[in-house]
């Protein structure tokens, strides 16, 4: 695996297996665990990681991967236990543009008002974090 830059889907089962992955697709990975995405964060160059419809994800996994350095676009469209604190996490990725959390149903207007408030679309990033976020929120 040595030089690998790119994965899509190959691997999903063990994505932390890919040392020097810059971009991994796991989307509709149904079966794809926490483990198995937090481990992505072993990953020093991941820059793109897409999860949407991992169903089985949760806040955990998106806190461990916002511990990447490089992190700059992430997809976790369909994730239905994703919550607010998912979002919340992702707020200290520096490079982090966009994130896609479209089909959450859980998220709320919280993702806008914590203390480094992610905006939805359509506003712009604000001077506090550069993240868009992408959602549609559930009815609080």
């Amino acid at each position: 695996l040595r030089g690998l830059q790119e994965s899509d889907r190959w691997g999903c089962d063990r994505p932390g297996d890919m040392p020097y992955a810059e971009c991994v697709d796991c989307g509709r990975c149904k079966n794809l665990p926490d483990a198995a995405e937090a481990s992505l964060a072993t990953c020093p160059s991941l820059q793109s990681v897409n999860s949407g419809w991992c169903i089985n994800l949760t806040d955990a996994a998106v806190a461990s991967l916002a511990t990447c350095p490089s992190l700059q676009s992430v997809n976790f469209s369909g994730c239905c236990h994703l919550t607010d604190a998912a979002v919340a996490s992702l707020a200290t990725c520096p490079y982090l543009q966009p994130a896609t959390f479209s089909g959450c149903s859980t998220l709320t207007e919280a993702s806008v008002s914590s203390p480094a408030p992610l905006p939805l679309l359509p506003l712009p990033p604000t001077s506090q974090t550069n993240i868009l976020v992408y959602a549609y929120l559930a009815d609080s």
